[in-house]
């Protein structure tokens, strides 16, 4: 298939993938978290985004390595589609990263102020034994 209409077909392998991985994140979780968010409302929206994502993924980086649709092409187009939630989840990763670095620092500060707390109140108790 050349170059204008193999956007389509990666587009399509792209979909079949992002598919696949849904229907095999079925069997691990029923209740798709994966598709959970604070800003579109809606498992069915959200998998059609996903799977739209997949696609575009997928026709995107297999257009620029290869424009041409051929046999040997079909289960990179299809991979592409099913592989791409992996850069999601690093991003994902990354941000949670963030927040459990600043709950840890905020674990830290408020163990040093308790502490600190509890060091001027045994100096204060032995300037009292001093005296």
């Amino acid at each position: 298939m050349a170059f204008p209409w193999s956007l389509a077909g990666y587009f399509a392998l792209g979909v079949l993938g992002a598919l696949a991985f849904l229907a095999g994140m079925l069997l691990v979780d029923k209740d798709l978290d994966l598709l959970r968010n604070n800003v579109i409302d809606g498992v069915g929206t959200m998998a059609l985004v996903y799977v739209a994502a997949g696609g575009l993924v997928s026709a995107v980086v297999n257009v620029t390595s290869n424009p041409d649709l051929g046999a040997g092409q079909f289960l990179v187009g299809f991979g592409a589609g099913a592989s791409w939630p992996a850069i999601v989840a690093g991003l994902g990763a990354g941000k949670n990263v963030s927040d459990v670095k600043a709950q840890a620092r905020q674990h830290l500060e408020t163990a040093i102020e308790s502490k600190s707390r509890q060091l001027e109140a045994v100096t204060r108790r032995l300037e009292q034994l001093e005296t």
